[in-house]
């Protein structure tokens, strides 16, 4: 069971930094609605192609530590990490589905942003995505 846990979080997160490499060398297909914008479309934040680059090996490397905790890799990784890095994983999405109270997550209550497409996306896909990735951590952390 801990197998296909660690295996579908692997694959998220590599998808999710393939995606964030595809927008840091210049793609533009769903940044439009990946990225917080006014009713008016102007975009709230211009992440730049080093943050996304810095997110998408941030993404890349919590995959890779999917793997190492699976025993795939074997790699001299301090102790604590190893015992608390799906824990942190776990809580750092959980934090980002319950949101800021204002633009992102499901508790995003500025109600002017509601129609815009990532807020659409946020409490369709984007949120969720997040519970399951904290969840698929959680199990993962606690059979493995």
């Amino acid at each position: 069971m801990s197998t296909w846990m660690g295996l579908s979080l692997v694959s998220i997160f590599l998808a999710l930094s393939g995606l964030h490499f595809y927008w840091g060398f210049g793609g533009t297909y769903g940044l439009s609605a990946a990225v917080p914008q006014a009713e008016d479309g102007t975009p709230l934040i211009k992440p730049g192609v080093w943050s996304c680059f810095l997110v998408g090996l941030g993404l890349l490397s919590m995959g890779a530590f999917v793997l190492i905790k699976l025993g795939w890799f074997d790699l001299n990784v301090p102790v604590w990490i190893l015992r608390y890095g799906l824990t942190g994983i776990g809580f750092l999405f959980i934090v980002r589905a319950i949101g800021d109270f204002k633009i992102v997550g499901f508790f995003a209550n500025n109600k002017t942003l509601k129609s815009t497409p990532f807020a659409r996306m946020d409490k369709k896909y984007y949120s969720p995505l997040c519970v399951l990735i904290s969840l698929l951590a959680w199990g993962l952390e606690l059979l493995g």
